[in-house]
C-alpha cells in the first residue's frame, strides 16, 4: 500500500505558493501581518473565521477538528517551554504584561515524550534547519 499524499497540508512551500497566488490577486491586501490564517484582506480574522477555516481543514484533511483556544494554550506552553520570557509571550499573543491570565490559563507543562514529538513535527513541515 501506497504512502498517502499529504503535501496540501503539510508542505510548507506549498502552502506559501497558493497564499501568495490569493495575496497577489487581492487589491490593498495587508501584507505587513504575515498571517497565516488571514481574513481576504490580510487582517487578523474574528473567531468565527478561524473556527471555521480549521473545521474546513481538518475536513480535507481526513481528521478531527482542533478548536483555536487548543492551538493558542499550546503556541503560549511551548514557547513557556523554550524559555522565552514571560512579557515577550504575553507581548506576542496580546496580553498586557503581568497579566495572570497567561500563567492561569495558558501555561501548561508538557512532558518531555510530548515535547520530542513537537520538534518531530515541526522538522518535519520547515525542515531540520529552521
Amino acid at each position: 500500500m501506497g504512502k498517502p499524499i499529504l503535501h496540501n497540508y503539510t508542505d510548507s512551500t506549498f502552502h506559501k505558493a497558493e497564499q501568495n497566488k490569493r495575496i497577489i490577486k487581492t487589491k490593498d491586501y495587508n501584507r505587513e501581518s504575515n498571517l497565516i490564517v488571514a481574513d481576504s484582506k490580510g487582517h487578523v480574522p474574528d473567531l468565527a473565521y478561524i473556527r471555521k477555516y480549521m473545521q474546513r481543514k481538518a475536513r480535507e484533511a481526513g481528521v478531527p477538528p482542533i478548536p483555536p483556544k487548543n492551538l493558542r494554550t499550546t503556541h503560549i506552553s511551548l514557547l513557556n517551554d523554550m524559555g522565552i520570557p514571560l512579557p515577550t509571550i504575553q507581548k506576542q499573543v496580546g496580553h498586557a504584561e503581568g497579566s495572570r491570565v497567561t500563567k492561569d490559563h495558558y501555561i501548561r507543562n508538557y512532558h518531555a515524550s510530548l515535547k520530542q514529538a513537537v520538534i518531530h513535527l515541526h522538522n518535519k513541515l520547515h525542515g531540520p534547519d529552521s
